[in-house]
């Protein structure tokens, strides 16, 4: 998404973005990545090492870019207070592509990032069931298909690029919401449908990052942080299994680095894709902070519901950000009793995953 003509107005304004980063600079600003390409036009929605690369420069100009332990102390008063606002850059999942490709950007510019790391995706246990929607969809050999999702139907042709996107970015919002079970189940009869036989392990454009390379990362000043062992939604899915989602990919790091892990970020980390017994669950586990994956002066200085900010591809809209220009709107907002958050259908803004998401809590309730 592109930023608006006032936002670019305000933004070239002399000043504006200084008088922004002073109105908010105790206000860490904590970003969201997850993939990275060296090769834009084969993989748009990835970002691109030179995107990266002036993306970091300019947070690097206005912010102080921190591991997240700075921020802890800072805010325990254990670290002078900073004369610009701290940032944190923080990337999800533990793909290859940021081994190979965001890695040797950060270790250029001598900046540390946390990489949250959903551990049975790298131990080779398992790969991200949306890239399996992907993988299929990309082969289908059929010029449409319909799957149904909890009694609904996703239907759509896959003749183009953009039709197979559409299709994918419909489908794969709602099953968010679907048990584990039942996931993999429109997956297989999605994969039937196209002719496509789905590998055991992930083809390489969607493969993750080894051990070794986890490890020497560490060792190299990235930080590593929890992120499941197989990026279940917590809130869909027992206490019990929610725990051992948490403290085991606690432990698989933990026994992989040789150190204790403190960090941890919700899988998807929308509002309706964790709840209280989760955070619960996070504190227990012994972790000094947790993330989620949205901004709302709502969530206050909650040690296990910290905001991030989802890095847009539009320069603009990052500088938006990164200025604080974007906190101080919600904080008017706030003032005015204006809503602050993000909808239950977060993540893509499904019509389809918010209402199978409201139908779920009428359940549940």
């Amino acid at each position: 998404m592109a930023a608006g003509p006032i936002k670019r107005f305000l933004l070239r304004l002399p000043g504006f973005e200084g008088a922004c980063l002073r109105l908010t600079r105790d206000r860490e600003r904590v970003l969201m990545y997850h993939r990275f390409t060296d090769d834009a036009a084969a993989e748009p929605d990835a970002t691109p090492a030179d995107r990266f690369a002036r993306q970091l420069d300019l947070l690097q100009a206005r912010c102080q870019v921190v591991g997240p332990a700075a921020l802890v102390d800072q805010e325990e008063g254990r670290r002078p207070r900073s004369r610009r606002p701290l940032a944190v850059v923080t990337v999800d999942d533990g793909y290859a592509d940021f081994e190979r490709v965001a890695f040797p950007v950060l270790r250029e510019r001598g900046l540390p990032a946390v990489l949250f790391v959903t551990t049975g995706f790298v131990a080779g246990r398992s790969w991200m069931w949306w890239d399996k929607v992907h993988f299929a969809l990309a082969r289908a050999g059929t010029a449409e298909a319909a799957v149904t999702v909890a009694g609904r139907t996703v239907r759509g042709p896959l003749r183009t690029r953009a039709e197979r996107g559409a299709f994918w970015f419909r489908l794969v919002p709602a099953l968010r919401f679907v048990p584990d079970e039942r996931k993999e189940e429109v997956i297989a009869d999605l994969a039937g449908q196209l002719g496509v036989t789905l590998p055991a392990a992930p083809p390489a454009e969607f493969a993750a990052s080894t051990w070794d390379g986890i490890a020497a990362m560490a060792r190299a000043g990235i930080v590593m942080g929890a992120h499941t062992r197989t990026h279940p939604i917590l809130s869909r899915v027992d206490g019990e299994r929610a725990r051992q989602e948490i403290e085991g990919s606690r432990d698989d790091l933990a026994g992989q680095l040789g150190e204790p892990v403190r960090w941890f970020a919700y899988p998807q980390g929308g509002p309706a894709d964790y709840d209280d017994e989760t955070v619960a669950i996070v504190a227990g586990a012994g972790f000094d902070r947790a993330w989620v994956a949205y901004a709302d002066p709502a969530l206050g200085d909650h040690p296990y519901r910290r905001p991030r900010h989802m890095v847009p591809a539009d320069l603009d809209e990052f500088r938006w950000s990164v200025c604080g220009a974007e906190h101080l709107v919600l904080r008017l907002k706030a003032a005015l009793g204006r809503p602050t958050g993000v909808s239950d259908g977060y993540w893509t803004g499904s019509d389809l995953a918010a209402a199978l998401n409201a139908e779920g809590k009428e359940e549940s309730a």
